[in-house]
């Protein structure tokens, strides 16, 4: 009997690691806003997609006027949760450099977290996280703010 229970559990779980495709749950995904607090226009330096990919032809803005928001980067986990650094110059000598991240979804949502690795000049940088949720196939996103 125990052995039956064993195989019907077994064979549940396989079939729906199989059935569950790229697109089926959206919990793997991450959104990315920036917005920009801060008296001048911001310039994108650098980015670097560390981990996944971009999803729905997103694409990172070059510039970032004066009390505006950027339309949603949207990432993809690979192996990895998806990880994006960006850095951007806000100003005379003012350079603004952070890391958006979200674990790994598999069988439930990663935690979606933020870094700030480099503020200048009294610059500074906060965001506000939430995380996806793998039951109800909902993407995690992170919303920050440069100041």
């Amino acid at each position: 009997m125990k052995k039956i229970i064993f195989s019907i559990l077994i064979s549940s779980l396989i079939s729906g690691f199989a059935y569950a495709g790229d697109d089926d749950n959206n919990c793997g995904k991450l959104s990315v806003v920036v917005t920009n607090t801060t008296d001048s226009t911001c310039t994108l330096i650098k980015s670097n997609l560390r981990h996944g990919y971009f999803k729905y032809t997103s694409s990172i803005p070059m510039y970032i006027p004066r009390y505006t928001s950027t339309t949603p980067i949207y990432l993809e986990q690979s192996i990895f949760g998806p990880e994006l650094e960006l850095s951007y110059s806000c100003g005379e000598n003012t350079i603004l450099t952070f890391t958006s991240k979200q674990n790994l979804c598999f069988l439930s949502a990663g935690d979606v977290t933020g870094r700030v690795l480099m503020a200048t000049n009294g610059s500074s940088a906060d965001y506000q996280a939430i995380n996806g949720s793998w039951f109800w196939s909902q993407h995690g996103s992170i919303n920050w703010r440069l100041q």
